[in-house]
């Protein structure tokens, strides 16, 4: 149970992460 939580949380974060990246990549396209 706590490792299939964690998997679920482990990818949760690097879903966001990737978003994030992604968001940020193209606000400084959009500045330059």
């Amino acid at each position: 149970m706590f490792c299939c939580s964690h998997t679920v949380y482990s990818f949760a974060v690097v879903l966001s992460t990737q978003i994030k990246r992604s968001l940020l990549s193209g606000l400084t396209l959009l500045l330059l």
